[in-house]
């Protein structure tokens, strides 16, 4: 099987993260993309997340990390991070959202169809434990 760094992404998603990964560790969970779906990031670096810092650093460095996505390949970019999007409000959010549509990505691959799943099953303990070939 090969590893999710040997396989050729079909779609690169970009978010635009509050602080980068030394200041804010983050486990890594169980993936819920296919391996053939990367994920990139850039940092904005807040220090204060009061509403003047928050506002100084998307000011200042939104757009830079936007670029750096970009170079990435990211093909989709969103902004992530509740106290961001609290500080600045919801009219400046959708703001940023259609200015960052509308600012040129050079090429855009389409983006990956979506899939749904028709039915979810679940199994209880005891059928599994059967099905696997043991008896409890």
């Amino acid at each position: 099987m090969t590893s999710p760094a040997e396989v050729k992404p079909r779609f690169i998603a970009g978010s635009v993260m509050p602080a980068d990964a030394d200041r804010l560790p983050h486990p890594q969970p169980q993936p819920l993309l296919p391996p053939d779906i990367r994920r990139v990031s850039s940092a904005l670096n807040i220090s204060d997340y009061t509403n003047d810092g928050v506002n100084e650093a998307v000011e200042k460095r939104y757009w830079p990390c936007v670029d750096e996505l970009v170079r990435q390949g990211a093909q989709s970019i969103c902004l992530a991070g509740f106290p961001i999007a609290s500080q600045l409000g919801r009219d400046r959010v959708l703001d940023l959202q259609e200015k960052t549509k509308a600012r040129p990505a050079g090429e855009r691959k389409p983006r990956p169809k979506r899939r749904s799943a028709r039915r979810v099953t679940w199994a209880p303990r005891a059928s599994r434990s059967r099905v696997a070939g043991r008896t409890n």
